[in-house]
């Protein structure tokens, strides 16, 4: 079983992307996080640092990217729009184990503090992020 996780979302333009989820959507701001260079890198292959913020609303968690001193442009590394999504599955190694063995999927694992976080990336190289279902 896999259900939907998380949405992320690059922007060049946090304030108003925040106020159009927030104000127009009804999402709430939960956190506010800085990813270190080594993780965005791993990551998204960009070279930057970058902030990340969640918003909810009901199940739905949306992750929205910015980069800081640097301005994204439209299409650059396919960074603007929707970056990746995540899904959360029951028993993560077993699943990946089956999307390796079945589907010839890599796997990139990123250490981010005490744990790992997983992610593939769809034949069109869009990103998906995995998560264990608690």
């Amino acid at each position: 079983m896999a259900q939907l996780n998380h949405i992320g979302i690059f922007t060049a333009h946090p304030k108003r992307l925040l106020n159009f989820y927030t104000c127009a959507l009804g999402f709430t701001t939960s956190q506010e996080a800085v990813l270190p260079k080594r993780i965005v890198y791993g990551i998204f292959k960009l070279r930057k640092e970058c902030t990340m913020v969640k918003l909810f609303k009901d199940a739905v968690c949306l992750e929205v990217f910015w980069l800081k001193e640097y301005k994204l442009k439209p299409n650059i590394k396919g960074a603007i729009g929707y970056n990746h999504f995540g899904l959360g599955v029951e028993n993560r190694d077993a699943w990946l184990m089956r999307l390796i063995r079945e589907f010839k999927v890599e796997v990139t694992k990123i250490k981010r503090g005490d744990h790992y976080n997983y992610f593939i990336r769809d034949p069109d190289k869009n990103i998906i992020e995995i998560k264990e279902l608690k």
